[in-house]
């Protein structure tokens, strides 16, 4: 009733249909009276990329605005078992595990800035935060407390700790896979594009 009383004073109500992807959705709305928009891209975004040591680059978003230890090499470790509660609350992370390292976890249980604080409190430099199945793509920047960044599930499924064979590798394979931020030189820091363009993602019949 509140769009009619709305259209009665010549005011349009007009409702976001969200960004979620990459499936296919339908821009609708059950009530009448309402335009219903589908967001196909914004012009801009905040990148916060990690490389490998490999070479592997995994391209996030990120709000953090400290220091992003873009000098530094630091090793890697999965969210397994011997590291501490999957779900990464305050308190149950093993600091001898994770100290000193970046930490990588799927993206479930307690809130994603919730579990950055755990990390930092446990010692953890920096997080890695990868989208399972049912977020995918839909990346979402947020203010964390130390260096983190969110990936979609497309780049880690490659990851090799996915296969179960990430901690059967020896201490020196396990250093080819050591993280590090990437330098601002390389044009991948902590920032904001604007004017940033992407592939359009509505589709008109």
């Amino acid at each position: 009733m509140g769009t009619f009383s709305a259209s009665l004073h010549a005011i349009v109500v007009s409702c976001s249909a969200g960004n979620t992807g990459p499936d296919p959705y339908i821009a609708a709305n059950i009530a009448p009276g309402i335009l219903t928009v589908g967001a196909s891209i914004i012009d801009r975004v905040f990148p916060a990329n990690v490389a490998l040591g490999n070479g592997w680059i995994f391209n996030g978003v990120s709000l953090y605005s400290g220091d992003p230890h873009v000098d530094s090499r630091l090793p890697l470790v999965y969210d397994d078992d011997d590291v501490g509660n999957k779900h990464c609350y305050m308190g149950s992370i093993s600091p001898s595990k994770i100290q000193g390292k970046i930490v990588v976890y799927n993206h479930r249980g307690n809130a994603k800035v919730g579990r950055g604080a755990a990390v930092k409190l446990a010692g953890g430099h920096g997080m890695i935060l990868e989208n399972t199945v049912d977020s995918r793509e839909e990346l979402v920047a947020d203010s964390h407390l130390l260096p983190a960044t969110e990936v979609g599930s497309r780049q880690i499924e490659g990851f090799p700790s996915l296969s179960g064979d990430f901690f059967t590798y020896s201490d020196r394979q396990l250093d080819y896979w050591s993280g590090y931020w990437l330098i601002a030189s390389q044009g991948l820091s902590l920032r904001l594009l604007i004017g940033y363009r992407s592939k359009h993602f509505v589709l008109q019949k």
